[in-house]
C-alpha cells in the first residue's frame, strides 16, 4: 500500500457547500494569477526539490525525521547538498519494485522528476536504492546519514566486485594528531624510551578536521580477495610469506601501486589519511563531550589473552627474541591473524590497530599537519613517500597508537604491509 506524506485527513467539521468552495477557489486562483504577473521569482532561486522516498512501514516518517532529512540535504560545504533548493517535497512509497512502477504511473511521475531517491528500511543492512535509475550521486549517502542519525545504526553492504563488506562511515569532525603535552603524558605513563619521541614530530599539531561521509572496508583485504583480483586481471600473486598463504588472513607483500590497481579493479580507492584516522577512532572524536583515546580501544595497554588486536606480544617474542613487545599480552598469533578475529571499533571496523600496516592515498610529509586543510584534507601535493597507518603484527605499543604516522616509498613492499579500501560512494 502506498502512503503519501501530504495525504488528506478526514475532517469532522461541517461540509462546506460546493458552490461556496467554487467561488472561493476562483477568487484565490485569480489572486495568484495576478500576483504571479507582478512578482516573478527566478526558478533557479526559488526551487522546491521533490524527493521520492521508499521506506519501510515500520519506520515512523514523522516531522522530526523529515526535518533531519531536510537539514542533511541543505548542508553546504560539510556534506551532501542540493543546489539552490528552498524546500523539499517528500513522496513516500512502499519499497518493492513492483509497487514502485505502479506508483510512478499512479502519481504520473517519471524517473527524471526526482533528483534524489532514498530507500529507508528498518534493518540497517537493507538500506538500498532501487527504481528509478536516475539518481543523485549523493542520494545514497544522504539516506545512510539519515538512518544513522535516526537509529544510531550503521549501514553495511557487500561490494559486488570482490565480496568485501563495506560500512558507511557518517561524516563528522574529530581531533587529529597529537601535541607535545599529550606525547609527554603518554611517554611518562608507559615509561617509553625518550628517543622514540623523535618519531612523533609529524603528529603535531593536534587539529580539528572535518571529513564527509564515506564507505570503508570492514576488514583488511584478504589473501582470497587478492587472489581473485589476480585471477581476473592476469597478475601474479606476491611472494608467499614464511607462514604460507591463508585465505582469511590479510594480503602482504603489496606495495602502494599494487593496492591502487586492486582498488581500480574493485571500483573503490584507498582512504585518505584523515579518513583512516577518523574511521580508526570509531566515533571517539574528542569533541562535544566525546572521549579521545591513545589507542583504538582506549588508553590502557592490553593484558592477558584478549581481543584487542594482533601485535608484537608474548607469542611474537618466542619467534623474534629481543624485540620490544606488548608485555603480558598474548593474541595467539606470531604472524598475521585472520581478519575480524579481534574486537571491532565503534564503527564496526576490524584490525584498525595491528595485523598489517595499511596504505593510504596521501603523499607523506612530516610537516603536513602544520598547514593542512580543516575539511577533507588530501595530503601533501607531492613527496617521496606514501602514508601507512595502523601498525602491524610486528609492532610494539608505540607504533599502534591511533595518531601514529609513517611514510614509505610507494614501490616498496614488506611482510607486514597490506591495505583496506574506501569510497566516497558505494560502488555499483
Amino acid at each position: 500500500m502506498y502512503s503519501k506524506f501530504n495525504i488528506e485527513e478526514q475532517s469532522s467539521l461541517p461540509k462546506i457547500p460546493n458552490h461556496v468552495v467554487s467561488i472561493f477557489s476562483w477568487l484565490v486562483l485569480s489572486f495568484l494569477i495576478l500576483a504571479s504577473s507582478i512578482f516573478i521569482v527566478p526558478s533557479t532561486y526559488a526551487q522546491t526539490t521533490r524527493l521520492l522516498i521508499f521506506f519501510d512501514n515500520n519506520i515512523s516518517f514523522d516531522q522530526q525525521f523529515q526535518q533531519t532529512l531536510t537539514d542533511l540535504l541543505r548542508k553546504d560545504g560539510k556534506g551532501p547538498a542540493l543546489e539552490r533548493s528552498e524546500g523539499f517535497k517528500f513522496d513516500l512509497l512502499a519499497p518493492s519494485e513492483e509497487k514502485t512502477k505502479q506508483a510512478m504511473v499512479t502519481y504520473k511521475v517519471s524517473e527524471e522528476d526526482f533528483p534524489i531517491v532514498l530507500v529507508l528500511t528498518k534493518d540497517e543492512k537493507q538500506v538500498e536504492r532501487r527504481l528509478p535509475q536516475k539518481r543523485s550521486e549523493n542520494g545514497d549517502n544522504v539516506a545512510c546519514e539519515a538512518f544513522y542519525q535516526i537509529t544510531g545504526k550503521l549501514v553495511e553492504r557487500i561490494n559486488p566486485k570482490d565480496g568485501a563488506a563495506m560500512v558507511y562511515i557518517p561524516g563528522g569532525e574529530f581531533l587529529m594528531g597529537t601535541d607535545q603535552a599529550e606525547i609527554d603524558e603518554i611517554w611518562q605513563k608507559f615509561g617509553w624510551k625518550e628517543e622514540w619521541k623523535e618519531n612523533t614530530r609529524d603528529e603535531s599539531p593536534k587539529h580539528q578536521v572535518y571529513v564527509d561521509g564515506f564507505w570503508m572496508y570492514k576488514y583488511e583485504v584478504t589473501v582470497a580477495q587478492y587472489r581473485k583480483f589476480c585471477n581476473d586481471t592476469g597478475r601474479q600473486m606476491p611472494d608467499m610469506p614464511s607462514w604460507d598463504w591463508q585465505d582469511n588472513h590479510p594480503i602482504v607483500f603489496v606495495n602502494y601501486h599494487d593496492a591502487v590497481v586492486y582498488c581500480q579493479w574493485a571500483r573503490v580507492q584507498l582512504p585518505t589519511e584523515a579518513q583512516w584516522e577518523y574511521a580508526a577512532r570509531g566515533g571517539n572524536t574528542g569533541l562535544n563531550g566525546k572521549p579521545r583515546y591513545t589507542f583504538v580501544w582506549g588508553n590502557e595497554l592490553p593484558k592477558d589473552r584478549g581481543g584487542y588486536g594482533n601485535f608484537a606480544d608474548e607469542i611474537f617474542i618466542i619467534v623474534f627474541p629481543g624485540f620490544p613487545i606488548f608485555e603480558e599480552y598474548n593474541d595467539g598469533y606470531a604472524y598475521t591473524a585472520p581478519v575480524g578475529r579481534f574486537n571491532h571499533n565503534g564503527f564496526g571496523l576490524y584490525d584498525m590497530a595491528g595485523n598489517v600496516w595499511e596504505w593510504c592515498t596521501d603523499w607523506y610529509d612530516e610537516n603536513y599537519y602544520q598547514n593542512s586543510p580543516s575539511q577533507n584534507p588530501q595530503g601533501h601535493p607531492s613527496s617521496l613517500w606514501r602514508v601507512l597507518r595502523g601498525g602491524s603484527w610486528y609492532d610494539d605499543p608505540y607504533f599502534v597508537r591511533a595518531a601514529n604516522r609513517d611514510g614509505v616509498r610507494p614501490h616498496l613492499m614488506d611482510l607486514f604491509w597490506g591495505f583496506r579500501c574506501s569510497s566516497p560512494r558505494f560502488p555499483r
